[in-house]
């Protein structure tokens, strides 16, 4: 067939347009592609470090409040100690009414004495069957300090109790927790178990040095609630430098547990039972660890095995059956200021360590890196 000079110029434009706009159409194509894929690698980067600072500035949050929690708890029990030894050194001048140790009753069961259950702040002793006049004057002049027992527990609301354990044997106890001053009264006797033989006491007795400051105890189990224990003890010392006993404030763990769970952050992530927060010691010892993450972390530990304050609990993370946990023990002990990445079965955690001040511990909070980059995913499909 025979075209038309038009018709074969219409053809040749027409071909020379195609020939033009579909490589421009390919090129075009193939960069907003690749812009893309490159946004969402920029989003993806950006809201990686965006939440790794955010992860940084929360774990910094709960630290700085559990840093003032305990500085706190130190303080009250330093000075209580204080107060007790003010007692000791004066004890020849305060006056014998003896009101106190006439309350004082025998229960055979424990193999103690124990002041009327009515009274707010419990007194027992159990240094002996009978009551010296020595023991008299110095039950006097601790009743003194009932006030003190008092605001102290007041003061400090994630205390079970506040206490005072002496080297004769004498115990001053204040709780406003009615099922744990019942079981006061519950305590084995002295052959069984002597309270002077507990961690809080035994952290100054069975030592080589002098300790003079508050320490904290090991985790135990506490002989008058069901569940772990710590204590913040102070040494009462009379002017003489002989050592009379201790002053103390029980701090039960699941209160701690609550704390640091507790916060905002963590009721706001996508998914609660895959972020949460634990506390250890310099040494990598658990404090407070959330007990339904146990299994999630590889610790296996009998808690039927504590029986009583001189049952100490000691795990770490190094007990842990699974190897990637036992890694990333040491990275949190050599790294408290970073991100660390963690993989367990198949899944990806983002762990943020910081250090206490004032007692030298770590708080890790943990988060699962999937709820924390969410936002990542959906980004992504809306640039595809």
């Amino acid at each position: 067939m025979r075209f038309s000079l038009s018709k074969k110029l219409f053809v040749f434009v027409c071909s020379i347009l195609v020939l033009t706009i579909l490589p421009l159409f390919y090129i075009a194509e193939t960069a907003l592609s690749r812009f893309g894929s490159y946004s969402a690698l920029v989003n993806k980067n950006q809201i990686t470090n965006i939440s790794h600072q955010y992860l940084s500035r929360v774990t910094d949050e709960i630290a700085q409040k559990h840093n003032e929690i305990f500085k706190r708890i130190k303080t009250t029990s330093s000075f209580m100690a204080n107060q007790v030894t003010s007692v000791y050194n004066h004890i020849d001048m305060i006056p014998q009414k003896h009101l106190l140790a006439s309350n004082l009753t025998w229960h055979e069961k424990n193999q103690m004495f124990f002041s009327p259950k009515e009274e707010d702040v419990i007194t027992a002793y159990w240094g002996n069957h009978k009551i010296s006049d020595k023991i008299l004057i110095e039950l006097n002049a601790l009743s003194l300090l009932k006030p003190a027992l008092i605001k102290s527990n007041e003061l400090i609301k994630e205390s079970l109790a506040t206490h005072i354990i002496t080297a004769t044997g004498i115990g001053c106890y204040y709780t406003s927790n009615i099922n744990a001053k019942k079981t006061c009264y519950e305590l084995p006797p002295p052959s069984e178990f002597d309270l002077r033989d507990g961690e809080p006491v035994t952290l100054f007795t069975k030592q080589d040095a002098k300790l003079y400051d508050t320490q904290w105890t090991s985790i135990y189990k506490d002989d008058v609630i069901d569940g772990l224990m710590m204590t913040a003890t102070t040494p009462i010392y009379d002017q003489a430098g002989q050592f009379k006993g201790i002053t103390g404030i029980d701090i039960p763990i699941e209160r701690i547990i609550e704390s640091l769970t507790g916060n905002a952050f963590l009721s706001e992530t996508t998914n609660e039972d895959n972020s949460f927060a634990f506390l250890q010691n310099e040494k990598g010892h658990l404090i407070a660890f959330p007990q339904r993450f146990f299994a999630l972390f590889g610790l296996d530990i009998d808690f039927d095995q504590f029986k009583n304050s001189g049952d100490v609990f000691k795990y770490r993370l190094e007990n842990s059956s699974i190897e990637s946990i036992r890694k990333v023990a040491s990275k949190i002990h050599d790294n408290p200021q970073g991100i660390i990445k963690l993989m367990i079965k198949n899944e990806r955690y983002l762990l943020a360590a910081r250090q206490l001040e004032s007692v030298h511990w770590q708080v890790v909070l943990v988060v699962k890196e999937a709820d924390i980059q969410a936002s990542v995913q959906k980004t992504a499909i809306a640039l595809k």
